[in-house]
């Protein structure tokens, strides 16, 4: 990702995103999710085989 153009002042910023339909406010931070893919389990086991 880019970053194009910086637009100051604040208001003006928020004047854009609301003609857009855009929200003005960051969305709420939220603690990092675990999803399983790197699990203590799966680093104990043997890789498996793979022909070539």
């Amino acid at each position: 990702m880019r970053i194009l153009a910086v637009i100051h002042p604040r208001e003006t910023t928020v004047a854009i995103l609301a003609c857009l339909g855009l929200s003005v406010r960051a969305p709420p931070r939220a603690p990092a999710r675990r999803d399983g893919r790197f699990d203590d389990e799966a680093a104990d086991r043997a890789p498996a085989d793979f022909e070539s």
